[in-house]
């Protein structure tokens, strides 16, 4: 970052989950403090990536190169937790790598004590050893005035929401996700990504998409796989 702006260059970073309706919804309900204050928060990452997946290119699986599964897979939930929740540190936890040992140089699952400088307190569990297919991503937040949960493969529904004390029947829309062959990844929002980057182009403010914030998620990840060893 500091590299392109001593040269006048821009970078941009690719946050498409952002972008997802029900991320979108609670993102607003957050601000307008519909939740009231949040007390907890519980996140779930369970997808699939078997050997086969880690054995398509030599990149996969390294520790150099690949980074582990908060990086290739799972960086984008964790931006979504520090989006609506805001700054937090990991404060305990578990990785282990019960699967794929002799494939990948790091954990394969794992669980992550969090909290939020609000002093909400949650958890992440995270793996990539679903069976067949990716089984989950979702997050559940609970308030003083009502709870939300955020649900689907990719963060891509609603399941349920109580706001204001009043239980609400959200209608869902569909949006495909990513298909990558044998695997999938997240929901198919990087057209919604390049229009945010050619308004910041027309000189439009930067509306969800901040370096800054990319940082940060880097900064947790790096915190939670430096603090909390592989067993």
């Amino acid at each position: 970052m500091s590299t392109a702006k001593s040269v006048g260059k821009q970078v941009w970073v690719v946050k498409q989950n952002r972008f997802n309706q029900p991320v979108q919804q609670v993102k607003q309900w957050l601000q307008e403090s519909k939740l009231g204050n949040i007390l907890q928060f519980q996140m779930n990452a369970i997808w699939c990536r078997d050997a086969a997946y880690y054995a398509q290119d030599l990149w996969r699986g390294s520790a150099d190169l690949d980074g582990g599964i908060l990086y290739t897979q799972f960086s984008h939930f964790i931006d979504i937790l520090l989006w609506l929740l805001g700054d937090m540190q990991a404060l305990g936890g578990y990785r282990t790598n019960t699967q794929h040992q002799g494939v990948i140089a790091f954990e394969d699952q794992g669980l992550v004590q969090l909290q939020a400088q609000s002093g909400a307190i949650g958890s992440m569990q995270y793996s990539v050893n679903a069976v067949q297919r990716n089984a989950e991503g979702s997050l559940a937040i609970y308030g003083s005035k009502g709870m939300v949960k955020i649900g689907g493969q990719y963060l891509n529904t609603i399941d349920w929401a109580v706001i204001d004390g009043e239980e609400l029947d959200y209608a869902n829309t569909n949006t495909p996700n990513h298909q990558y062959g044998f695997y999938e990844g997240s929901m198919s929002h990087h057209d919604q990504v390049y229009d945010v980057v050619l308004a910041a182009w027309q000189g439009k403010p930067l509306s969800v998409l901040s370096n800054d914030d990319a940082v940060k998620t880097v900064a947790l990840i790096e915190q939670i796989m430096q603090h909390i060893p592989l067993q």
